[in-house]
């Protein structure tokens, strides 16, 4: 059980690293259809940058071994579909869109019944409002974004899904592993020492090739070693960052647009995870502006929790 959370931990750090080094890991998509599977595109102009794409491979391969270390050439697939289906279920639950659906096909079997969460009130919530509470005006406009305490849920049949992507993968990943550290071990802090050489610090990444272990290298007695396995960053306050966003009247979304940033950002942020400095200040600056007064990290660290 501790190897597996110190497994999930670094494989998130890695994720994580990788993103912060190269802009094209932080553009990667990566976009499934259901007949041919899954490709790689950018969000910035041209084809995906193979460095990237290949470096994303040999990660997920990783993940899909798991701890025991059971590495496949084509993991990678397997780790992308853990991730679609993990990213769907959790939309479901919150509103989110980590999973972006871009297409289906109404002609073919719908899929099963799901409890879908609304985050406006449309003419579902009106005729259910009309239904069991007759002569009483609707609480909300049609159209109206509903107020973060206040969610509706309806029960839909979830359509059949042609095509979907996942924006950000890398962040996506890394999120997912420390989802899955969590639910190895809640409780537990991380002691593992990830200066040493690991599975994680000797893959030596090749493009259009499995991974390889390589012989680990000694650093020089002056390069720092990084120790621990938590990821880097501080954790946020997640009862702030939410009443800022409510003070502001915007979605999670909406928030982490205007900031530049992805939505699963906000979302760990409002979760009580972590963000790392660049982050921050990001979103901080974004408070600040729009609310017309100064906002600083200071202000969303969660001091009484910093081992969090």
């Amino acid at each position: 059980m501790a190897d597996a959370h110190a497994f999930w931990l670094a494989l998130e750090a890695a994720f994580l690293q990788a993103a912060e080094q190269r802009s094209e890991c932080r553009a990667l998509v990566a976009r499934w259809h259901y007949q041919c599977g899954w490709t790689f595109h950018s969000k910035l102009p041209g084809c995906a940058d193979r460095v990237a794409v290949d470096r994303f491979k040999a990660l997920a391969r990783m993940a899909a071994g798991g701890p025991p270390g059971n590495i496949t050439t084509d993991g990678w697939r397997d780790w992308l579909d853990l991730l679609r289906e993990a990213l769907g279920n959790a939309d479901c639950e919150d509103g989110g869109r980590r999973w972006t659906i871009i297409g289906v096909d109404g002609s073919l079997p719908a899929s099963e019944e799901i409890i879908e969460l609304t985050r406006t009130w449309d003419k579902d919530c009106d005729d259910w409002w009309s239904q069991h509470n007759p002569g009483l005006h609707p609480p909300f406009k049609l159209g109206q974004e509903l107020p973060s305490e206040f969610s509706a849920h309806r029960t839909v049949m979830k359509p059949f899904e042609t095509a979907g992507e996942i924006e950000n993968v890398f962040e996506a990943s890394a999120n997912h592993c420390n989802e899955l550290a969590c639910l190895v071990n809640p409780s537990r802090e991380v002691t593992a020492d990830l200066g040493q050489p690991s599975a994680l610090s000797i893959l030596a990444i090749q493009p259009d090739s499995e991974p390889v272990a390589q012989e680990p290298t000694v650093d020089k007695p002056s390069a720092p070693q990084r120790r621990g396995g938590r990821p880097r960053g501080a954790p946020v306050n997640a009862l702030k960052l939410r009443e800022l966003r409510g003070r502001m009247k915007l979605s999670q979304f909406e928030l982490a647009d205007k900031c530049g940033i992805s939505d699963d950002v906000i979302q760990r942020g409002e979760a009580g995870g972590r963000w790392a400095d660049k982050t921050f200040g990001e979103v901080t600056k974004t408070i600040s502006m729009l609310l017309n007064e100064t906002i600083g990290k200071s202000d969303l660290v969660d001091l009484k929790n910093p081992k969090n």
